[in-house]
């Protein structure tokens, strides 16, 4: 695959040439939504004889895979070795699974190591129990393993994308956490944008400055009719234009549109519209888009189709198959469906299989079962009970019970052959130590476990080794796709992107980088629906009667005064975006703009000083909170002519039409 790269990617190709020819040991890339990071990867792949290309997420690791034609792992994958599972047994019953994955040691030497991604690697453990990467500290872990024996990182993000689920940080791109380390950095930003189109690419760098300057400001989308649609500003209900979406994007070809919605619960309201706009009343049929919620691993478990990939339903091969499992003293009949279907990557078809999708919870607003990897875990121990209990039969002839009950850790023969091992390899007595002391003995002497001896087959063990290339077990567990949430959409981009911005107006930094993403995955067209603007649903316009002093100060103001936002900081973006809308009203009602005093502006308002065709000066004044303008006083003199008045009136009623309720 061959790539022409702008004079920008050329100068980031020699400077990471450069790095791995020196002796320093981290590069971080970064550059904004589409100036092609990834893209980088193939080339960066052929600058050194050892290179390991990995993705901080799943959805990273389908566009690696399948776009690229990479050999690539998530760093979970590499970094981190085969799980210890602990499953909690009470009263015969399976209650829990929990899943440690246990930190390898690192064998390469010499080896570049590229992480794509990197903005969503998390350093602050989670405290899951159920599920845990090595120390919790995944950016901690990576280090501890690759530093020394010549290896070299090379982190690839963006600076302004989404943080870490878990973590307010995205330590990976930040040069003083290296340096702490006493490792030597190198960087680079990429300049380019070569996915979206200049009119999208406009609000997309405001975004990207709003979050690289810590200035939160509440922005609006402008219709150009062009590749960019605010449907907000036509007169139709939140479920009408909802309908108008849902129509366009079931009509469209398979991959060339995404709608993105703030929740799970959002998406699937789409999804459901769209379906029913196609004709589909069964829960699945063939040309159904779906998105994966579980990994899926296929070539006898060799390979893995990772959570978060979108797939085509190409045809149903069979009829509804029903297993019913026993969890938690819960019956739960289990349903799958066999199906041909493709992998779809940036509306490209790219790769053909075969499985079972898991039907229980397409039209639900879950993303999997509850317990769901226990579900299926003990679904298919059931399945195999017959193969469980052969492998007992054979482990009383290997070993009875009261050879086995000394590698037992539960019995007090266990403890004591443990002890007698110690003895032999110390030479000493430890009849007298308690069993935290024991243990302590046991990670530091590891060779010492009798359960080493054991010559036992774990049934469990060995079905486990099995369990990727069971077809029910390793089924298609996904959600509809025409919808979905923001993080489903990283490493993907559409010719078409509906955002839904229900909850995520207002100038939070979390709002402000959800916009950014959901902007930055289109390549032709953005239409935009809930985006409220720099205006707040409430906003209110009230008409006041001036006291005799304001009066006074009013009738000093008579020169033309230039319109200036320099001084003005953390709210500049929001005046200079009101001005816009109050030009368009003074031009519409003859009023001439006369000054700004923004000396309160630190307490939210700001005056505004006009001039009615009369020569009347008036006071407008304006209240914004974090979400918006809110409110606007009209402040004029009593004395005024009908004339005037019917020009105030006219000024006011423009100025109401701005509250987005009445459009």
């Amino acid at each position: 695959m061959k790539f022409n790269y702008s004079a920008s990617q050329q100068e980031a190709l020699t400077a990471i040439k450069a790095f791995i020819e020196s002796d320093k040991n981290i590069f971080i890339l970064t550059g904004q939504a589409g100036s092609g990071k990834t893209a980088l990867i193939p080339e960066i792949n052929t600058m050194a004889k050892q290179v390991k290309t990995l993705s901080a997420t799943n959805q990273g690791l389908s566009n690696l895979i399948f776009n690229y034609g990479l050999n690539a792992h998530t760093v979970y994958h590499e970094f981190y070795g085969m799980p210890e599972r602990s499953i909690d047994r009470t009263q015969n019953q399976i209650q829990s699974i929990s899943v440690n994955f246990l930190l390898q040691k690192c064998h390469n030497k010499n080896t570049i190591f590229i992480i794509d991604n990197a903005e969503l690697l998390s350093n602050l453990d989670s405290g899951n129990t159920e599920l845990q990467y090595g120390s919790g500290k995944v950016l901690d872990d990576i280090l501890r393993v690759v530093s020394g024996r010549h290896n070299k990182l090379i982190f690839i993000g963006d600076e302004c994308g989404l943080k870490p689920v878990t973590d307010n940080q995205s330590q990976a791109l930040q040069i003083n956490y290296f340096k702490s380390k006493g490792l030597q950095v190198e960087t680079y930003i990429l300049q380019d944008h070569h996915r979206v189109t200049p009119n999208i690419s406009y609000y997309i760098n405001n975004l990207q400055n709003n979050i690289k300057n810590g200035v939160g400001a509440v922005y609006e989308i402008t219709d150009n009719r062009h590749d960019i649609f605010n449907l907000d500003r036509t007169n139709h209900s939140e479920l009408e234009k909802m309908k108008e979406i849902a129509k366009k994007v079931a009509i469209s070809p398979i991959g060339s549109s995404m709608i993105v919605a703030n929740s799970m619960k959002k998406a699937q309201e789409y999804n459901r519209l769209i379906r029913n706009f196609q004709r589909k009343q069964r829960s699945l049929e063939k040309n159904d888009l779906l998105i994966l919620t579980k990994n899926i691993y296929f070539e006898h478990g060799n390979k893995l189709l990772p959570t978060g990939s979108f797939i085509w339903i190409e045809s149903i091969d069979g009829d509804l198959i029903t297993h019913s499992v026993k969890v938690h003293h819960k019956n739960i009949e289990l349903q799958f469906l066999p199906v041909t279907y493709w992998v779809i990557v940036s509306g490209k078809a790219v790769k053909q299989l075969k499985g079972n999708v898991l039907t229980n919870i397409l039209t639900t607003n879950q993303s999997a079962l509850e317990n769901n990897d226990l579900v299926l875990y003990i679904d298919y121990l059931d399945r195999h009970q017959e193969e469980i209990d052969e492998y007992k039969r054979l482990n009383q002839k290997i070993e009875t019970n009261t050879e086995h009950q000394k590698h037992d850790r539960r019995t007090k023969e266990y403890l004591e052959t443990l002890k007698n091992n110690l003895q032999q390899k110390l030479n000493q007595s430890f009849i007298k130590c308690s069993k935290k002391e024991l243990k302590k003995l046991l990670v530091k002497y590891p060779e010492c476990d009798p359960k080493k001896q054991c010559k036992r087959i774990d049934p469990y063990k060995k079905l486990w080794e099995q369990i990727n290339e069971d077809p029910f077990y390793n089924c298609v567990v996904a959600k509809y796709g025409y919808a979905t949430t923001v993080y489903k959409t990283i490493g993907n981009e559409w010719e078409n992107i509906y955002v839904d911005f229900e909850n995520q107006n207002g100038v939070k930094p979390s709002a402000i980088r959800w916009a950014y993403i959901a902007l930055s995955r289109s390549t032709k067209r953005l239409i935009v629906l809930n985006k409220r603007g720099i205006f707040t649903d409430g906003f209110k316009v009230d008409k006041k009667f001036a006291s005799e002093a304001k009066i006074r100060q009013l009738q000093q103001l008579s020169k033309f005064e230039s319109v200036s936002f320099g001084s003005i900081h953390g709210n500049k973006v929001l005046l200079e975006q009101l001005f816009i809308h109050l030009k368009m009203i003074f031009q519409k009602t003859g009023i001439k703009y006369v000054g700004i005093d923004t000396a309160k502006v630190a307490n939210n308002f700001v005056r505004y000083y006009c001039q009615l065709k009369s020569g009347e000066i008036f006071e407008l004044q304006m209240y914004f909170s974090h979400k918006g303008w809110s409110k606007a006083n009209i402040y004029i003199r009593a004395e005024y002519q009908e004339e005037d008045l019917k020009q105030i009136d006219q000024f006011k009623q423009q100025l109401e039409m701005l509250n987005p309720c009445n459009n």
